[in-house]
């Protein structure tokens, strides 16, 4: 039987209640010797943690998260993969001069192995650090770097993978941080740790073959589009390096997809205004053209702030579910700081087949997520928490985290999310 988001909201708001009254600068880092089977270490506690106490590691209800209907699969999709130089350096060990990034995302691994799809966009580059750049006034710039010009250890690649990701999305202001070496070492990465992804190519044919994500039978096509590059453009000679948002190459690449029979297709907008948490006219234009053309599913990204989510449903039948935009997922892991910046979601999308074998959007289920930061003898440490888990699955244990705060956060971000969408059906 299909859940409704209004059904689960509340029922995990009034668990909410029961529990509570029961209890950015440019540094080089070092170039690593890249493990194939990394050791994975476990950072120095957050000074308010019980360090005497072990923390548990999370497990489900299954009436939180993931559908197990049959005939029925779950994406998630999570919003910036953005490395801080203090994220980079989180995951470096000096003994073994490798990186280690898997206790970030140790939180949300359960619930994405639980998962069939999982998305995410990578914002900078996974360039190996020989590639040299010359950019504004950075001249012969390489290693590992955060803000402005973003490059991460291919490390990451591989943890991502190991956290449960499925794919991501490369095209937004960043993708040209270390020009078209970086894409193609970036994709040759990508490759190697298993991630399927969309956005910026290694030519004309790359550009033109559409990503078709695939589980349990079902087959979603995958697009990728940017605003821009931060002024960084392709040369004229290699246009496919990155898709930028071109309605009519959009509708094209929509065409080519259909070509391929998908049973849905998705597409992974990166566009607004950074900071600002609700769309703009171009954001809710540009989705209602992206609708038209047979998009089922919007993610958009870039804000680094969560703006709201929009169900569209069907004009022939008010009780399905026609089409999905998120307009930002906000930030999943980075070291921004200002309101709301710490704050991402986890958008669960729940595909179903009828009995006819039509596919749908069975539901559509909102994850507010939060980053937990700390630092021990000058290294920043960060955890990606998910908030309504860690609120009812942690309620035996000793508080790790301040339990208001994150209510607060749960409900501050649900409301948000719905202040687009009324649940008013045709």
């Amino acid at each position: 039987m299909t859940r409704t988001r209004s059904i689960l909201i509340s029922a995990i708001l009034i668990l909410i209640a029961v529990v509570s009254q029961s209890t950015a600068g440019i540094i080089l880092s070092p170039e690593p010797n890249i493990r194939k089977e990394p050791v994975r270490k476990t950072p120095p506690n957050a000074s308010q943690l019980d360090t005497t106490t072990p923390q548990p590691t999370a497990i489900l209800p299954d009436s939180l998260l993931i559908t197990t209907e049959p005939d029925t699969i779950t994406l998630l999709a999570v919003g910036d993969i953005l490395f801080h130089d203090t994220c980079i350096r989180s995951g470096f060990d000096p003994k073994t001069n490798t990186y280690d990034f898997s206790a970030i995302f140790s939180e949300v691994a359960p619930l994405f192995h639980k998962a069939d799809l999982v998305i995410g966009n990578m914002e900078g580059k996974l360039a190996d650090t020989e590639i040299k750049v010359n950019i504004w006034e950075y001249k012969d710039f390489g290693g590992y770097t955060g803000y402005p010009l973003f490059n991460a250890p291919p490390q990451l690649a591989t943890d991502l993978k190991e956290a449960g990701f499925t794919a991501v999305t490369t095209a937004n202001n960043h993708a040209m941080d270390r020009l078209s070496a970086g894409i193609f070492s970036t994709n040759r990465h990508l490759d190697e740790a298993g991630l399927i992804h969309a956005g910026t190519s290694t030519s004309q044919a790359d550009r033109d073959s559409i990503r078709i994500l695939e589980a349990d039978g079902f087959r979603i096509a995958f697009l990728s589009c940017t605003y821009g590059t931060n002024g960084i453009l392709p040369d004229s000679s290699q246009p496919w390096l990155v898709n930028y948002i071109d309605l009519k190459q959009i509708r094209a690449d929509v065409e080519r997809a259909k070509a391929l029979h998908p049973d849905l297709i998705l597409i992974t907008p990166h566009w607004g205004i950074e900071y600002q948490r609700t769309p703009n006219d171009v954001q809710t234009s540009l989705a209602d053209s992206m609708f038209a053309m047979g998009i089922d599913i919007i993610l958009g990204s870039h804000p680094h702030v969560v703006q709201p989510c929009e169900i569209r449903y069907s004009e022939t039948d008010s009780t399905r579910i026609k089409g999905v935009v998120i307009y930002s997922l906000g930030n999943f892991i980075s070291n921004q700081s200002n309101e709301f910046t710490d704050e991402g979601l986890i958008l669960q999308v729940d595909i179903a087949r009828d009995t006819t074998g039509v596919v749908f959007i069975a539901d559509v289920v909102t994850h507010p997520t939060w980053v937990q930061r700390w630092d021990v003898d000058s290294i920043r440490y960060f955890k990606v928490i998910p908030i309504e888990e860690k609120i009812l699955v942690d309620k035996d244990h000793p508080p790790a985290l301040d339990r208001a705060m994150l209510e607060k956060l749960f409900d501050r971000a649900q409301k948000h999310l719905q202040s687009l969408d009324t649940d008013e059906q045709p």
